[in-house]
């Protein structure tokens, strides 16, 4: 269940985070950054974002700005024609969440009873198969999404300038259709936080950094 079947993601690190507030009971809130980011802002400002949460709400995550999720959940939307898990945000879906800057509101992840009930392997197990997501293979970012799915209200979207991932696997390797991958790889606001996932060389003010530029 979540389980990568290789790579990095199968470390028990990459599931850690939807624990960190029995981990770190002492805490209130925490920002959690990935090691491949660049950050271009005051990073008190990313906190600020605490103060837009809804009263569910338990963390903050940007969109995944691949079309990574369209494909998971696609089995999903073929057999439930109406649903928009995996479908763009600008089309008006849910394109899935990346843990690459989380913010985390350790407080409510200790006393939210819908946080609480659904993180148990058999909560989760059956939000798995309800969606048809077998194929995982990034760790806790898959749950959350998945979660995210059917439990919107648990998560802040974070605005796509404080996680701005640079990653165009699905555009160069995958020979995505240009068109629709941005529709999820669009982020037009000035960048704060620059995200080098896939490896991807970080370089500032370098428009080779944004496919379509």
């Amino acid at each position: 269940m979540f389980a990568a079947p290789r790579g990095r993601f199968d470390k028990d690190f990459f599931f850690l985070t939807p624990i960190i507030h029995l981990l770190l009971p002492h805490l209130k809130q925490v920002v959690k950054l990935d090691t491949d980011l660049y950050i271009n802002a005051d990073i008190k400002h990313l906190h600020e974002q605490f103060d837009l949460f809804s009263p569910e709400t338990v963390m903050g995550l940007g969109m995944e700005l691949q079309p990574v999720y369209y494909c998971a959940f696609r089995k999903y939307r073929l057999a439930n024609t109406r649903s928009t898990a995996g479908v763009a945000s600008s089309l008006g879906g849910f394109q899935g969440l990346n843990t690459g800057v989380i913010l985390l509101d350790l407080d409510r992840m200790k006393t939210s009873n819908l946080y609480r009930d659904v993180f148990n392997p058999t909560s989760l197990q059956k939000l798995q198969w309800k969606y048809s997501f077998h194929r995982t293979h990034l760790g806790d970012q898959d749950i959350f999404t998945v979660i995210g799915a059917e439990f919107p209200q648990l998560f802040f979207p974070l605005p796509c300038e404080w996680n701005r991932q640079l990653c165009q696997t699905w555009l160069k390797t995958k020979k995505f259709n240009k068109n629709l991958f941005m529709k999820y790889y669009e982020c037009d606001k000035p960048v704060k936080i620059y995200h080098g996932n896939c490896v991807t060389k970080i370089l500032l003010n370098d428009t080779k950094n944004i496919a379509g530029a």
